[in-house]
């Protein structure tokens, strides 16, 4: 339950759970809680609901219930795509891009460090993938190409038609990782265009560490866990049942809903960016391009001197206002670094440390963000006084 007051502005990390999603995971945490490898009946009811769920998922995406694949979550599901590379697939190399996320990222350096093919691009100034170029490393071997449909940070949207299209021609395939493309565009479209397909429960508004990997029949899959039959051989262990419920019941919503998500978010986002450049000026700079995810909005938030203000500051300070956002920046190794994808941009970690994701969703609503809009601009001026509290 939100805190009363409270703006929730951080759905690209995780999105509340859709109350009918919690209605459907129920009877599976309480009542019917067999082992869907057992043989007896509450086992029997088990499977079923696992299969039931595979079916439905399998029908949002206009695919076959043997190309789904349950996992813990998207990181598991990216590295599970990736980790084909090196496997039985006889694919020449791997091209993917130095804005992905990090379950892809830093996969690609695992596979490069063991000896991998691995071509990593730049992105462009807004964290998006130029299919050019992807298709100026496309050579008449096998690639493996893996490239987001949405960036994670800035929100930019990559052109996965045209890039599948030039991958394909090339005799190469294509994973894209769509976690956050779920409750926003039309997955049975893009399910088609590609080879390998990673979605996560919990962007959508169902349970947290569940995730599915699409994997298109005929392309091997070596499994990364071992230890057990389950998913066919390709991802052993007990099947989370609540979980996989859950994240078919929050796909069928998302993709019956996801037009008029997609336009009712966009303009509130819109609204957003419209009361913060008005009302700070040249203290803000957009760096989300105009074409891009309906939900995500990411700002550089400036000095007078047109340098980065402390932005873990911001996100404290807008805490205590209620108002949860997140940084494009990460703490490590107990300093505030640029991200890894505000690096590629060619934005310096003077202006990075400034970096702020606003991400709308579901519950989101036009008064919100006015009232957000008005504490944001109250903690930037604090903050930017030196006031910290």
């Amino acid at each position: 339950m939100k805190k009363i007051g409270s703006i929730y502005l951080d759905y690209a990390a995780t999105a509340p759970p859709d109350p009918r999603v919690l209605d459907a995971i129920t009877p599976f945490v309480s009542e019917y809680y067999g082992n869907p490898s057992s043989l007896h009946g509450p086992g029997r009811k088990a499977r079923h609901a696992v299969e039931d769920a595979r079916e439905r998922v399998a029908a949002c995406l206009g695919t076959d219930p043997g190309e789904v694949i349950f996992t813990s979550g998207g990181t598991e599901a990216d590295n599970m795509a990736l980790m084909s590379v090196s496997g039985s697939g006889g694919y020449s190399g791997l091209i993917t891009s130095e804005s992905e996320h990090e379950a892809v990222r830093q996969t690609a350096i695992y596979l490069k460090e063991q000896g991998v093919d691995v071509t990593i691009v730049d992105p462009d100034g807004q964290g998006g993938v130029d299919a050019d170029s992807i298709k100026r490393h496309l050579g008449a071997e096998k690639p493996f190409v893996s490239v987001m449909l949405v960036n994670n940070e800035t929100g930019a949207f990559n052109q996965i038609s045209e890039i599948s299209r030039a991958v394909h021609e090339s005799g190469g395939v294509i994973h894209t990782d769509a976690v956050q493309a779920g409750p926003y565009y039309d997955l049975k479209e893009l399910a088609a265009q590609v080879d390998f397909m990673t979605l996560s429960g919990h962007k959508m508004g169902g349970p947290k560490g569940i995730g599915v990997l699409y994997a298109r029949s005929g392309l091997p899959i070596d499994p990364i866990l071992h230890g057990g039959s389950q998913e066919r051989k390709r991802r052993p262990g007990t099947e989370n049942v609540p979980a996989i419920v859950g994240f078919s019941k929050a796909l069928e919503i998302s993709q019956a809903e996801h037009v008029e998500n997609a336009r009712r978010v966009r303009g509130l986002r819109d609204l957003l960016r419209s009361l913060l450049e008005d009302s700070l000026g040249d203290g803000i700079r957009v760096t989300t391009p105009n074409e891009s995810a309906p939900h995500i909005l990411h700002v550089l938030v400036l000095d007078q001197d047109g340098c980065g203000v402390d932005g873990e500051m911001l996100i404290l300070g807008l805490d205590l206002e209620g108002v949860y956002v997140s940084s494009g920046s990460a703490c490590t190794s107990g300093a505030l670094e640029p991200s890894h994808v505000l690096s590629a941009m060619g934005i310096s970690s003077s202006l990075a440390k400034g970096a702020i994701r606003f991400s709308l969703g579901r519950e989101t609503n036009e008064d919100e963000i006015v009232q957000a809009s008005k504490r944001i601009c109250t903690v930037v001026s604090r903050v930017s006084a030196g006031i910290v509290a």
